[in-house]
């Protein structure tokens, strides 16, 4: 093959290749210029790449480096995303980095379904905002699966922490085995709306089972707290140490105090 050269809108492909009959060789390379990916469910981003092919047909080997620009999914602006690898044995071997999270990463990709995977990623004061929420995370993520069908088998966390909206939560461990929370929160800068808030909150926890049942155990517990909802003349001071499941809770103790009158509540739910 002299050359191929394909355009759509303002993006272009051009490859150049050889195939040898006595013994199967090929090589081959391959360069994509904004080129517009948007056939992909809630995902969209413009790529360039460069990539050269060798091996055979039976056991392809190549290297491929490029860039993917104004990555879109669900709707959310995640800005430019490097990629690098090599396919090599039947495993897609990649490294990837993003200048707009602060966070790198690498997967392992076999080639054949249902398509197993390995990735790592290393976050570096990686803001994330979502919904109300905004914090910074530090720390690394592994997890592997499938991709076909897209399964997440195990997520361990290692020195991973996440900080913001007034929650300094620590993560350790390996899901689905079970995966600790632990950390404190200013209760004054959560976002609880209609409620003025101070003092802290600690909360302590073990998330096992699966992403899609997944299964939690903890505890809350308050120091100095004082809550006032609207329309309440002064803040009711507050105690509670609080144990809960997914599925219920008990109150090991909660007494509030409001002009010089005193409520204990202790139960289950």
């Amino acid at each position: 093959l002299t050359e191929l050269t394909a355009q759509r809108g303002a993006g272009t492909l051009s490859a150049t290749g050889s195939y040898t009959f006595n013994g199967g060789a090929i090589s081959g390379n391959a360069r994509i210029s904004d080129f517009h990916i948007d056939e992909v469910p809630d995902f969209s981003a413009t790529a360039t790449m460069a990539a050269d092919v060798g091996g055979t047909l039976t056991a392809p080997t190549g290297t491929f480096n490029g860039r993917l620009l104004d990555v879109r999914y669900q709707n959310q602006e995640h800005g430019d995303l490097d990629l690098e690898g090599k396919l090599e044995n039947e495993l897609a071997s990649v490294r990837f980095q993003s200048g707009k999270y602060t966070a790198a990463g690498t997967a392992d990709i076999g080639l054949k379904e249902p398509y197993t995977y390995s990735a790592s990623v290393t976050a570096n004061r990686t803001r994330v905002a979502y919904q109300q929420y905004d914090f910074n995370a530090n720390g690394n993520i592994q997890a592997t699966g499938t991709l076909k069908p897209f399964t997440t088998e195990r997520i361990r966390f290692e020195d991973f922490a996440a900080r913001g909206a007034g929650v300094d939560l620590t993560a350790s461990g390996v899901f689905p085995e079970g995966a600790r929370l632990n950390g404190p929160a200013d209760l004054a800068l959560l976002p609880i709306a209609g409620v003025e808030a101070t003092g802290q909150a600690r909360m302590q926890a073990v998330v096992s089972g699966t992403l899609e049942d997944p299964r939690i155990e903890g505890s809350v517990e308050t120091s100095n707290a004082t809550l006032r909802a609207e329309g309440m003349p002064e803040p009711a001071s507050v105690q509670a140490a609080i144990d809960f499941t997914r599925n219920e809770f008990a109150i090991r103790r909660l007494q509030a105090a409001l002009a010089g009158a005193t409520a204990t509540i202790s139960g289950k739910g």
